[in-house]
């Protein structure tokens, strides 16, 4: 065919009349999906979260679309949906970016090309030249559609109208600035950014924040329309013979209660998918703004699972309960991925970015120095961190469920031998000699010596340390925050017991005790210092390099002091290991 002949015909493709449908409706129309477990077709009134992100597309006020929606709300169909309509109806040169190239791969093979082959309308924009249908590259008449990994390589040197990106939360640092450098600032330029919820302040959480941050959501037979939030998910808490919590009869009680007249709905599959659509005319299809200062032409739409109706209220339950109780002994992992996959949240990689204040209570060190227990106590440790010439003290009394009160804090000198007036201290509190935990990592054998004279017991942080194994009266493996009890013959001559903590989860529960404000009691004439020491650290995620695995860790930025801090976690750790937070037998 002469060349004329082709631009002419490529010309004459762009001369159709374009369609008066909604690009959902579109879709809809044209759109079969591939692996759908629903419909074979794309069905917008399945999932009805998706038509007012989709009206974007069409929208010539709207440059960018920032959605954070949960994991199996129908994301990738949501794309195989709007990308035939972009290259039928509303064409330009298109990037997709998913986290890897081996990712974009699969989806386009298994799942968007079968979306767009689909459509009769795409049928004569098909490649005839194999060599312009590449696997990450469609080279159409009128436009280029270019897919593949987040990364510097697939992002250079490329100038598109219509930008759209796949789980942005998991991207490496400074790749969201190139991405959408790509559009060079187009007078019709688009950009879709899709994920699951990331980590607050991310690049991600930025972008969220200049939107208007919608709210999908339900509205009541009272009236009220509110977003879907797990708050306002009721369960009942249900307990076995033994006094221990049966998470599936408890999950099993899940029901949606109204905000305002208080009306529950029960967890019936119909009643999801009704209260899913039940404010669709509310003028945002669904969605209400919440964010009155975002940018004009920034869109941005917020989806928690609860709206995603084949999904039962009661996993979302159950799943919540296992995440909390594990989250309780500090490993954090599970609930951040709750939050993140199922509420669609952004996850505060700095467990200090919720400020910990220090709230004194009505009484003072004085008042406990008669060594009497308090009401309900059933522990009470003493822990110490060793310095140079001195040693931080702390003498804390516990009740049973992980409630503390502080008894005493502060410096103690040393006097090079003994440690008397340390031990002094320890025996006014009466504080039994096995439960005075002292830091080991400092001149290690001098204080092993030390628990050796005095009946202490070492204690020392791992940071690289997740957990360790125990077994059980079976033999099962189980993992704890902290080691078995170990021995080492000191140099005294007698045999020091000690233990090692994971250091990093423990922090994590001390981090959220002291932020809930009322589970650590703090005495009136608390000191500077321990005000100082608790604000000393803060949290972060750490990627593996090779495996892409994500790690919390606690860094201490400069040289903040933050004795008493260790002498806090070391109190967690002995907490922990003497059961006071679950209730049975010792474990030290």
């Amino acid at each position: 065919m002469p060349t004329n002949q082709k631009l002419l015909d490529a010309a004459a493709l762009g001369w159709r009349k374009p369609t008066d449908l909604s690009v959902w409706a579109w879709a809809a129309a044209n759109v079969r999906v591939a692996n759908s477990e629903r419909s074979p077709n794309f069905d917008p009134e399945q999932t009805p979260w998706w038509k007012s992100p989709m009206e974007c597309a069409a929208d010539d006020q709207t440059r960018q679309v920032v959605i954070v929606a949960p994991t199996g709300s129908g994301k990738s169909t949501m794309a195989e949906a709007l990308v035939p309509y972009v290259v039928s109806e509303n064409p330009g040169p298109f990037l997709y970016a998913s986290q890897t190239d081996a990712d974009a791969r699969f989806w386009a093979e298994t799942r968007l090309k079968p979306a767009l082959k689909s459509c009769a309308s795409l049928a004569p924009l098909w490649p005839k030249d194999r060599h312009a249908s590449r696997k990450l590259e469609i080279i159409f008449p009128h436009m280029p559609l270019i897919m593949g990994g987040a990364n510097l390589s697939n992002f250079q040197e490329k100038s598109v109208r219509w930008l759209y990106g796949d789980e942005v939360w998991a991207w490496e640092p400074g790749l969201v600035r190139e991405f959408l450098a790509r559009h060079h600032n187009r007078w019709n330029r688009k950009v879709f950014m899709v994920s699951q919820g990331g980590v607050v302040d991310g690049e991600f959480h930025m972008e969220w924040k200049k939107t208007d941050q919608a709210e999908f959501s339900w509205r009541c037979e009272c009236g009220d329309a509110q977003p879907f939030s797990f708050e306002w998910i009721k369960f009942d808490t249900i307990t076995r013979e033994d006094g221990s919590i049966d998470d599936q009869a408890s999950a099993e009680t899940a029901r949606l209660r109204c905000r305002g007249c208080a009306k529950e709905y029960p967890d019936e599959v119909q009643t999801r998918r009704m209260l899913a659509s039940s404010n669709m005319d509310n003028g945002g299809l669904g969605y209400i703004s919440t964010n009155p200062i975002g940018l004009r032409d920034y869109r941005g739409f917020h989806l928690d699972s609860l709206a995603v109706w084949w999904i039962p209220w009661a996993q979302e339950v159950l799943e919540f309960l296992e995440a909390a109780r594990i989250a309780k002994q500090g490993v954090t992992d599970k609930l951040r991925q709750w939050r993140q996959k199922r509420r669609a949240q952004f996850w505060s990689d700095d467990m200090a970015d919720s400020e910990i204040l220090i709230t004194r209570n009505g009484f003072t060190k004085m008042d406990h120095e008669d060594g009497q227990p308090i009401d309900g106590e059933v522990r009470r440790f003493a822990t110490i961190d060793a310095g140079g010439d001195h040693f931080w003290l702390l003498v804390t009394a516990w009740k049973q469920g992980g409630f503390a009160r502080i008894l005493w804090e502060g410096y103690v000198p040393s006097d090079g031998g003994n440690e008397s007036d340390l031990a002094a201290i320890v025996t006014r509190y009466k504080v039994p000699p096995p439960q005075a935990f002292i830091d080991i990592g400092y001149e290690q054998d001098r204080i092993l010596d030390l628990c050796v004279k005095h009946g202490w017991t070492g204690i020392k942080g791992e940071g690289n340390k997740r957990f360790f194994i125990h077994r059980s009266a079976s033999g099962k493996p189980v993992e704890k925050l902290y080691s078995p009890i170990k021995r080492a013959r000191a140099k005294s001559g007698g045999v020091a017991r000690f233990l090692f903590l994971a250091s990093n989860p423990i922090k994590d529960v001390l981090a959220r005790m002291m932020q809930a404000g009322d589970q650590i009691e703090i005495p009136a004439d608390v000191s500077k210092p321990f005000e100082n020491h608790m604000k000393c650290e803060r949290r972060t995620v750490e990627k593996h390099p090779k495996t892409g695995e994500e790690k919390s860790v606690w860094i201490r930025p400069g040289s903040k002091a933050n004795h008493l801090w260790d002498c806090m976690c070391y109190q967690v750790a002995a907490a922990l290991a003497f059961r006071v937070f679950d209730g049975g037998e010792d474990s030290v």
